[in-house]
């Protein structure tokens, strides 16, 4: 493991850049922070293309397992190096990856024979999104649809909340998700919105047909 030697090293503008989604999005990347999740990252098959560590942490048995298991060498720094580059995130990580965003076409998103696809329209809080990302990879989700006004994926946040279900789940940010929905309505996707405002149960729905459910966040009162 090399030390960083300065600020103006790539690794370090890279990590900058990641900070905002507008970087994340013209960089292709997001941040990853933490062992666990760096180690998931790594054991689903993401493309790590940098790993970061505290001083401290290059030495423990973590820090060892992460730059053993990671495809690209392993840099060091300080921590208060490390504080100056990852802005707003406490406590402060003592490890971070450069993780490659996987891009899904909304064809692939429909591409299995009965698709079950979530459709997120106006999902606003990051936690939530991420909670939400989670549960539908453990309930067996083929996909995911994130409307413009739906909080980025790829936000510190939402990764940490989804628990790394967006190294898994296929997410393509669908802008109109009008667009998606006639797609859905042509082949033949059942498609089921959610309200807190209606006699229907959930339970009424045959969920072995193909299902596009949109989950609709209603605005919240202060």
């Amino acid at each position: 493991m090399r030390p960083i030697t300065g600020q103006k090293e790539p690794i370090i503008r890279l990590v900058r850049k990641l900070q905002s989604p507008s970087g994340r999005r013209r960089q292709g990347c997001f941040i990853v922070e933490g062992h666990d999740l760096i180690m998931r990252a790594l054991e689903w098959g993401a493309d790590v293309e940098g790993l970061l560590l505290t001083e401290g942490m290059a030495t423990s048995e973590q820090g060892l397992a992460l730059a053993a298991a990671c495809p690209v060498p392993a840099r060091t720094l300080t921590r208060g190096l490390m504080g100056k580059i990852v802005t707003g995130s406490k406590p402060l990580p003592q490890a971070i990856a450069g993780v490659r965003r996987k891009v899904t076409a909304l064809e692939g998103v429909f591409a299995s024979d009965s698709p079950l696809v979530v459709a997120v329209d106006g999902g606003t809080l990051a936690d939530n999104l991420g909670m939400l990302l989670r549960t539908a990879e453990a309930c067996g989700v083929d996909g995911v649809l994130l409307s413009e006004d739906t909080v980025e994926a790829y936000g510190r946040r939402v990764v940490r909340g989804s628990r790394g279900a967006v190294f898994t789940l296929d997410i393509h940010e669908a802008g109109d998700l009008s667009v998606a929905y006639d797609l859905a309505a042509a082949r033949g996707v059942q498609i089921i919105a959610t309200s807190a405002n209606t006699d229907a149960s959930y339970t009424d729905v045959d969920y072995t047909l193909p299902v596009s459910y949109t989950h609709l966040t209603l605005p919240t009162t202060p």
